[in-house]
């Protein structure tokens, strides 16, 4: 892979953008962008994705999701809804064809369809990928560098963190997640995440969380090693970002277990969804392996027995789609549910899955 780093920065965005015309072509699969990676040198030799390891279907998930990010905070509300459409950011449309998304991102740009198809090609399109180039630098730079930026997004997973082992210099053993939860609607009303991790750099002293916007409440230490976590805005995603601070710099190598607890919004408590889940999605594990446990325990309310409960480990980014392996969750007549995984892989959300009672006659 090129060293990107020691290019001139205008001849490598170029570079860059052509190979995004392709990639769009190609789709953000992550199988296909492996297979074919030896065509995208620029793509695959940014820091960020080469931190995602040596498997190259791993490197082409880490590039994925920074297109993913980097779609969303192009600038310009236009330019960046017809990034989203070109790409497929959106789940739901990835396996279209490219015909299809390239028809879609025209057509914001011309809703009436009166203008030259060719224009868009020659003028719109060289922006788009231009503009998602140097907003994929600039993410790159972030992750670089470790710092968070009001602007800056990061690999979120539709679940209550992200793994963010290379930015903070902590690596992740294991974790718990406990959540208690009320009401027909079994919400969480709190949750304590409990981790292990191993100091990779000198100095650590923080972890940054992100906690789901529309429903947290605050998040407070819970252990003693935790001195304090404040909260530090929003990201691009809506996701806000919490900074628990420990009580003293960890040295390479230290291992730390601490905890923290997500309170939750009461007036969402008796919202009945179609489904709810506790989940961890994996970002990295690359070089430095699996985490190597992780367990969820939910207190379910007994007075409103779920139609349904599984474990489960599926893509990420797939929920509230189960795309993988699930296994029915036994619940104990005390209303608790647990599960253990082992060896958590990235590019994987794992985590419990329930189906809440709908009907009042239940």
């Amino acid at each position: 892979m090129p060293d990107i780093t020691r290019t001139n920065q205008g001849s490598v965005t170029d570079d860059l953008a052509r190979e995004l015309v392709q990639i769009a072509r190609a789709g953000l699969a992550p199988l296909v962008l492996a297979q074919r990676h030896h065509e995208f040198p620029t793509a695959f030799g940014l820091s960020r994705v080469k931190d995602a390891g040596s498997d190259p279907q791993a490197m082409a998930g880490e590039l994925i999701q920074m297109i993913v990010e980097g779609a969303r905070l192009v600038e310009g509300k236009g330019l960046s809804a017809m990034t989203v459409a070109l790409f497929g950011v959106e789940i739901r449309y990835r396996d279209l064809s490219y015909e299809r998304r390239r028809g879609m991102a025209r057509a914001i740009w011309d809703p009436e369809e009166v203008r030259q198809d060719e224009s868009w090609t020659r003028r719109v399109l060289p922006k788009i990928t231009s503009a998602l180039a140097a907003t994929l630098f600039k993410i790159n730079s972030t992750w670089e560098s470790g710092a968070l930026s009001p602007s800056a997004s990061f690999a979120l997973g539709t679940g209550s963190l992200q793994d963010q082992r290379y930015s903070s210099g902590l690596d992740r053993i294991s974790f718990r997640a406990e959540t208690w939860l009320t009401g027909r609607g079994q919400r969480p009303y709190q949750t304590d995440w409990t981790y292990c991790d191993r100091a990779t750099r000198v100095g650590i002293d923080s972890y940054r969380l992100f906690r789901r916007a529309t429903t947290t409440l605050r998040v407070e230490p819970v252990s003693d090693n935790v001195k304090s976590v404040e909260p530090r805005g929003t990201d691009a995603n809506g996701f806000t970002i919490w900074l628990a601070t420990f009580d003293h710099p960890l040295a390479v190598g230290e291992e730390i277990e601490w905890c923290t607890r997500t309170v939750y919004d009461g007036s969402q408590l008796n919202q009945v969804e179609e489904a709810e889940w506790l989940a961890i999605s994996v970002s990295h594990s690359g070089s430095v392996g699996p985490i190597e446990r992780g367990e969820f325990v939910a207190h379910f309310d007994t007075r409103f027995p779920v139609r349904g409960a599984v474990s489960f480990k599926t893509p990420k980014g797939s929920l509230p789609d189960l795309l993988g392996p699930t296994d029915e969750l036994a619940i104990a007549r005390d209303g608790t549910g647990r599960v253990l995984f082992r060896d958590l892989l990235a590019w994987s959300t794992y985590g419990l899955f329930w189906w809440p009672t709908q009907s009042i006659d239940n």
